[in-house]
């Protein structure tokens, strides 16, 4: 690879977007052009119900979800494994951030495995109320290549306090493959559903 030709094409719902190589970490970017465009992800797979009364009487509540700096926002950030360098694609911006991705992942994936329970968020219900109380912290959302091989990598650790003051606490994490020919820039719909199906991890 050619010094400073870190190419990515990422792009969602159609959206084609090149990545400027760019040295250093996330944190050291500079901020995407303030009239890119927003592209949506879909949601990821949801779980099937854990039986015909999953859920009866109980009460869930989504509540704080946090990102590190260099996953936080919503510019697409990537990086290049072999050489370090860190980018992000400046044609174009997510509509929602990570957190909020995650957030809303949580709450449908939750319903969905158990439909007969009352899912909501913090504000709704939280500690001390009945509810299970779920937070999450993204510490990594991005894209990956490493040689001619592109993935989509998100590392979570999803915080589950339950009704009795207990927490568990599970890692969630994926690392999609994106297809490309050849080591070229993956086409937009492969990575819209690589990062619907690793926001789909969390869960």
């Amino acid at each position: 690879m050619k010094k400073n030709a870190f190419v990515v094409v990422a792009a969602v719902l159609g959206g084609v977007a090149v990545l400027g190589l760019a040295g250093g970490c996330g944190s050291l970017l500079p901020k995407p052009p303030a009239a890119a465009a927003r592209y949506a992800v879909p949601v990821g797979t949801l779980p099937e119900a854990e039986g015909p009364e999953a859920g009866a009487g109980e009460r869930w509540a989504v509540g704080r979800v946090r990102a590190s700096r260099e996953a936080a926002g919503f510019a697409i950030r990537a990086v290049d494994a072999e050489s370090g360098r860190a980018a992000f694609y400046g044609g174009g911006e997510l509509v929602a951030p990570p957190e909020e991705l995650v957030a809303r992942q949580l709450r449908k994936a939750i319903a969905a495995a158990k439909p007969k329970a009352v899912v909501g968020d913090a504000s709704m219900a939280g500690r001390g109320t009945g509810a299970t109380l779920v937070e999450a912290w993204i510490e990594e959302f991005l894209l990956a290549r490493e040689g001619e091989a592109w993935s989509f990598v998100m590392d979570a650790t999803v915080y589950v306090t339950g009704p009795d003051g207990e927490t568990a606490v599970r890692r969630a994490t994926a690392e999609v493959p994106v297809a490309s020919e050849g080591g070229k820039e993956p086409a937009p719909k492969a990575v819209t559903a690589a990062i619907g199906e690793a926001v789909g991890a969390v869960w």
